[in-house]
């Protein structure tokens, strides 16, 4: 089977300015910034890979290092990789202000793994350095308290007892509704009330106001506020509308540099019910629903014990889950109440439950698309999944404007290679050859690059006919996790909730949320 498609396009194009090697690494890591903040932290991952890998300043290399290293222990728990990648940055960079951001985060990483003694010894060669910098008190006091317990602990604690219960002190989660907006309109068919602190609330009537960014404040209707951060609420059953989506619980608005951020604060449940319906069919088989459910909440919990530091947990767009506010539906609800608390467990934490629409007849391995590898999340035949089959065909034109608009360089562009083709039937990458040089890019980016509701999957058969470049494919998504009309297929066939979701997440095991502090 060829490994390679090289597909010849008509001629070179000049697409806008731009040097005709590498992207700009500034914007490279830019980009890589903003998908880390969005909890895109996949994409983000594999961004940084890609700056680390090509012909870059050492600065920026190592740069790459520290930022893959802290998303690999953070949103992956990959301690290992992790301290890889960090050890990579201080190489790179040993003295300096770089050197001394791994030699901190290797620190705390040591430190959560009861390495006390190596621990004392990163945070040392980061006083060293960097002593004066806002990092200092804490790695100070995480110095000393790590030499008292290299004495008492030589070696690491064992790991805490096995179980299939996750507790969460708070079961609700931060939903981003709407991102740099200049303004809102919020209302509620019953009271309901704004405050910026518990000793600055006004109860509004109903109405419909709109919300701007005003100074360092806001503006709310005929009312100014000096606060950047504001809290709605309902004083009774009628919900929230915001830009005429009805959301459940409370509405957080922040403003920054003009523009604000929506932030919907909705307990656990009710944001399931929100998704299931938006990302399956309701009248799709009950078992397939319920399997939709479980990975949905699993999903929202993984996300949500990971980003305490940032202002929300989720996005409603396609980039976390599909989320549809209040918009419920009864036969959703019923598979939502069913699977009630029931998460997906991989060694006692909650599961990276990615899903997609159609397999096309074959999952894809986690690392293939993003570089790191999970047990549960591999290649496999899906007999479930029915073809779905594509076809696409682009002109010369339309792929530079593509691959230009999402900061690649399309000047002078003369061909498109797809490389690697892996197992599944899918490339890994592309290719992008231009009249004086050329990149590699992940065949994911280059979907969304391209637009993933245009280049459906990137399980293709690629041609070129009259100068264009033809794709026939089969799938629908990124192809990782479970495929949900291969789920609708094992639920037509008889299969439990509890099968389609081990067959698509080998090696996981149904746990329960336990919610409370007690």
């Amino acid at each position: 089977m060829a490994r390679t498609v090289i597909v010849l396009l008509a001629g070179a194009l000049a697409v806008g300015p731009g040097p005709a090697s590498a992207r700009d690494p500034s914007l490279a890591e830019a980009e890589a910034t903003q998908l880390l903040e969005e909890g895109r932290f996949l994409e983000s991952l594999a961004a940084f890979e890609e700056l680390t890998a090509e012909a870059n300043p050492v600065p920026w290399r190592a740069k790459g290092y520290v930022r893959m290293g802290g998303i690999l222990a953070l949103f992956l728990d990959k301690n290992d990789e992790a301290e890889g990648m960090l050890r990579k940055a201080i190489a790179l960079d040993p003295r300096g202000p770089i050197g001394a951001d791994a030699y901190f985060r290797l620190g705390m990483i040591l430190h959560e793994q009861g390495r006390y003694a190596e621990a004392a010894e990163a945070f040392e060669a980061f006083l060293a350095i960097d002593a004066t910098s806002v990092n200092g008190p804490t790695a100070e006091f995480l110095l000393g308290q790590c030499r008292r317990l290299a004495e008492r602990f030589p070696t690491p604690p064992p790991p805490p007892p096995v179980s299939n219960e996750v507790r969460l002190t708070d079961d609700r989660v931060r939903v981003a509704i709407a991102k740099d907006e200049p303004s809102l309109t919020l209302g509620c068919a019953g009271p309901w009330s704004c405050e910026a602190s518990a000793r600055q609330r006004r109860d509004l009537d109903p109405s419909t106001l709109t919300v701007r960014a005003e100074g360092l404040g806001m503006r709310v209707g005929p009312w100014s506020s000096d606060s950047d951060d504001l809290t709605f609420s309902p004083l009774g059953p009628q919900p929230l509308d915001v830009n005429g989506m009805r959301i459940p619980g409370t509405l957080r608005v922040v403003a920054t540099r003009g523009r604000l951020m929506a932030i919907n604060v909705v307990e656990l449940e009710d944001y399931v019910r929100g998704v299931v319906p938006k990302e399956m069919p309701p009248s799709w088989p009950p078992r397939a629903l319920e399997a939709q459910a479980v990975i949905a909440r699993t999903y929202a919990v993984y996300h949500k014990l990971r980003r305490r530091d940032y202002p929300f947990d989720l996005l409603s767009t396609i980039s976390s889950q599909v989320y549809g506010g209040a918009t419920w539906d009864p036969r959703a609800d019923s598979a939502v109440a069913r699977t009630r608390g029931r998460i997906l467990l991989y060694q006692c934490q909650p599961a990276l439950t990615l899903f997609h629409a159609s397999s096309g007849g074959h999952t894809e391995s986690l690392e293939r698309v993003w570089g790191s590898a999970l047990p549960y999340l591999v290649a496999k035949e899906d007999p479930y999944s029915p073809p779905q089959e594509w076809t696409l065909t682009l002109t010369t034109e339309e792929v530079a404007r593509s691959l230009s608009s999402c900061g690649e360089n399309a000047q002078g562009l003369k061909r498109i290679e797809f490389v690697d083709k892996g197992p599944s039937g899918r490339f890994a990458r592309v290719r992008i050859v231009r009249s004086h040089g050329e990149a590699l890019v992940r065949s994911d980016r280059f979907r969304g690059c391209l637009g993933p509701g245009t280049m459906k999957s990137t399980r293709v058969r690629v041609w070129t006919k009259g100068g264009t470049m033809v794709l026939e494919g089969t799938g629908f998504g990124h192809g990782v996790g479970l495929s949900q009309w291969g789920a609708r297929g094992m639920a037509e066939r008889g299969a439990s909730m509890e099968e389609i979701l081990a067959f698509y997440y080998p090696g996981t095991t149904l746990g329960r949320l336990v919610t409370g502090r007690g």
